[in-house]
């Protein structure tokens, strides 16, 4: 009996490691072309990529940097809400059109979407944005939590 669970067990683990190996296989067969790896991972291309972003507070600004290369900052949109931060817009896909294959494929391509929460109160209409060497800047002046205090009259 306990002959016949051990195969029966050796048996799933084979089967749960094929399955892997397929599922592998088809992620990263280098024969691929680009184009129809974009086709197989379309549904999750269509969802948003996130940019690698860095938020840094000084004595009295929120200073938040975002690494988007090879775009122009007409390609970029940042919007606030007073509560939170969003940098979006779209990446083109820059690699060569024909037959070719990909070794590595790193660099993600498609819309992309950062959302950031404000830590503290910030002045929101006085938001600046700069855009250079890939790098998006974007500085936002605090303000005292005592700035929002407002006194209500009673009547």
């Amino acid at each position: 009996m306990f002959e016949r669970k051990s195969a029966m067990i050796r048996k799933v683990f084979k089967l749960l490691e094929e399955d892997e190996n397929d599922i592998l296989k088809g992620l990263f067969d280098l024969s691929v072309s680009r184009k129809s790896i974009r086709g197989r991972i379309k549904m999750h291309s269509e969802l948003t990529w996130s940019p690698l972003t860095d938020v840094i507070e000084t004595d009295d600004m929120l200073i938040v940097i975002v690494d988007i290369s090879g775009m122009s900052g007409s390609d970029i949109e940042v919007l606030t809400d007073g509560k939170t931060l969003k940098i979006k817009g779209v990446r083109k896909d820059v690699s060569p059109i024909g037959n070719k294959q990909f070794h590595k494929l790193e660099i993600p391509v498609g819309p992309f979407e950062r959302i950031i929460t404000f830590p503290f109160p910030v002045d929101y209409e006085n938001i600046t944005a700069n855009y250079e060497n890939g790098m998006l800047k974007i500085s936002i002046k605090k303000i005292d939590s005592k700035d929002l205090t407002k006194r209500i009259k009673i009547d």
